[in-house]
């Protein structure tokens, strides 16, 4: 199963040039958070927990740089996966940060209510 995720992984990244021909910077950054997620996704089921980490960084820097939309463009919590994967590389700190902001930033991405941001910070302290 492993090989099959990684192919379709790189079959992802193959279309992304196709992608950013179109135009639409929409369709780009949420191709982009895709691609990044799945990634991560690979990484961590190799035990690469390093590459999990910036793979979802990736996806994090690129989802708080689009503009606001109602609904969300893309409804994976991004941030959350981010700060897990910061636990589960040992990270715990920089876990509580990204648990934080996902909870009291100032910014519309902020979610005071979301409880896999509160759970996560919860594991993080």
């Amino acid at each position: 199963r492993l090989r099959h995720a990684e192919a379709n992984v790189q079959a992802l990244q193959a279309l992304l040039p196709d992608v950013e021909k179109v135009g639409d910077p929409a369709l780009m950054n949420l191709t982009l958070i895709a691609n990044h997620t799945a990634s991560a996704i690979v990484a961590s089921t190799r035990g690469d927990a390093t590459g999990a980490v910036d793979a979802l960084g990736s996806a994090v820097s690129v989802e708080l740089g689009m503009p606001y939309n109602e609904p969300p463009s893309w409804l994976l919590p991004s941030r959350e996966c981010y700060g897990q994967a910061l636990l589960l590389a040992g990270r715990p700190v920089e876990a509580e940060r990204t648990f934080r902001a996902a909870i009291y930033g100032y910014s519309f991405h902020a979610e005071p209510r979301c409880g896999w941001a509160v759970f996560g910070l919860r594991q993080s302290l």
